[in-house]
């Protein structure tokens, strides 16, 4: 929500929902942030079609996630992925898409500094994401080794 009031002429919008759900709504409506969206529960289907029609998908846990399947899942869609520094992430996501959830600032310049790159170099940067996940994260890889360790 902060790095929405920073950017007002960014589109956000927030999938999913939450505890905290009720709470941030009433605080987009009271720092009037027109370009703040909740789009609450989707389904897979639509939520795959949020993903395709994103230029950034930005997950700003402040959790130590272990191995965040929603950054797999936007990488393998072929979009650039911008996420926490903690956790898991940092195995999955370049160090250049990575910033601190805790500096607000650095998050908001890293979504400005991906939303103004040249669409080429943005096309080249998700594909190398891209074939990242694909060569690291799927189940033709993972359930030999899974076997194995069994």
């Amino acid at each position: 929500m902060s790095a929405a009031k920073l950017l007002p002429e960014v589109k956000f919008r927030i999938v999913g929902t939450g505890p905290l759900e009720s709470e941030l709504k009433a605080r987009a409506k009271d720092e009037n942030l027109v370009n703040v969206e909740f789009l609450g529960y989707q389904a897979w289907a639509e939520l795959e079609k949020l993903i395709e029609g994103s230029k950034l998908v930005v997950l700003p846990s402040l959790w130590y996630e272990n191995c965040p399947l929603s950054a797999i899942e936007a990488a393998g869609r072929g979009r650039v992925v911008l996420a926490s520094n903690r956790g898991g992430f940092k195995e999955i996501v370049p160090g250049e898409m990575l910033f601190d959830p805790d500096d607000i600032q650095a998050m908001a310049d890293k979504i400005k500094f991906w939303l103004s790159m040249d669409a080429e170099k943005r096309k080249q940067a998700r594909q190398a994401l891209f074939n990242h996940v694909k060569n690291n994260y799927n189940a033709d890889l993972y359930w030999p080794e899974l076997i194995k360790a069994y």
